[in-house]
């Protein structure tokens, strides 16, 4: 029988498209590649939803031996990037002060766009991720 869970890897997620959608989609304020499962698996989870795990599926993930996509600078900036906008847009960070830590490239951008992702999360009555 499946198994809920808070988390799932991206490559072994399937949604539903309208509820996809009624979620709000992914954060598309985040950077190429890396952290978009997290954040879509901690909004299902804290906005009433659930993910299963079924544990007699197959599924089958194939990764390029490279990216075809520019991680914009260095890999891991850009992936840390994604994760500290996770934690911000869930209230693990409560301060305005780690944005000086993104550099001058993003520091605007990511807060704009950071007040619209709290603003979703209010208005699709998400419980708080202490919760």
């Amino acid at each position: 029988s499946p198994i809920r869970s808070p988390a799932m890897a991206g490559g072994l997620f399937a949604i539903n498209r309208l509820y996809f959608k009624e979620l709000g989609s992914y954060d598309t304020q985040m950077n190429v590649w890396g952290g978009e499962n997290t954040e879509i698996s901690i909004r299902i989870w804290t906005c009433g939803g659930s993910l299963l795990f079924t544990p007699c599926s197959k599924v089958g993930h194939v990764f390029r031996h490279g990216y075809p996509y520019d991680f914009q600078g260095d890999h891991f900036e850009t992936v840390l990037f994604n994760y500290k906008r996770v934690a911000k847009s869930f209230g693990l960070i409560k301060t305005k002060s780690f944005i000086i830590n993104f550099g001058p490239w993003q520091g605007i951008r990511m807060w704009e766009a950071l007040i619209k992702r709290v603003k979703l999360r209010k208005n699709l009555k998400c419980k708080p991720y202490e919760w």
